[in-house]
């Protein structure tokens, strides 16, 4: 009970709409993005070239072949970019798990405090006692267990 209790507290606390790890890896993402140059195709997809490596950003969908916006629910580096190429706010593209109200929605049902032993009533019809010894099938052993 106090855990939950404590965890609905620090969530509600949160100055922001994310949650603080969230924010950090994204930001983390941003800075990185500020270095890739994005080739646009006209229509939702990009292609964001990093060293040898082209990457494929597709916005409608939320994927991009480095798989990291799947993984994480948090706009990659790539992702980030082509966002910023078509003027749009990347923040808005973090999935809704990492929102505040999904957390508090983690925390929302309450476990009810319990009275101790000495204030449970045992009703009789409801006594479980232990089942009737019964001989085992097969033969029994000869010799003993030393």
């Amino acid at each position: 009970m106090n855990q939950l209790r404590t965890h609905e507290e620090k969530v509600s606390s949160w100055r922001h709409e994310y949650s603080l790890n969230c924010l950090e890896l994204y930001y983390d993402f941003l800075k990185i993005a500020q270095f890739y140059v994005v080739e646009a195709n006209g229509d939702d997809g990009f292609e964001v070239p990093v060293g040898q490596d082209k990457y494929i950003v597709k916005l409608e969908m939320r994927r991009c072949t480095c798989r990291m916006w799947d993984i994480f629910g948090i706009p990659c580096t790539h992702g980030i970019r082509a966002l910023q190429y078509l003027k749009r706010d990347p923040l808005r593209e973090i999935h809704w798990w990492y929102t505040k109200k999904a957390y508090l929605l983690t925390y929302h049902h309450k476990i009810q405090p319990v009275p101790s032993e000495k204030f449970w009533t045992v009703d009789p019809a409801h006594a479980m006692y232990p089942p009737n010894m019964m001989s085992q099938v097969g033969r029994p052993r000869v010799k003993r267990i030393r």
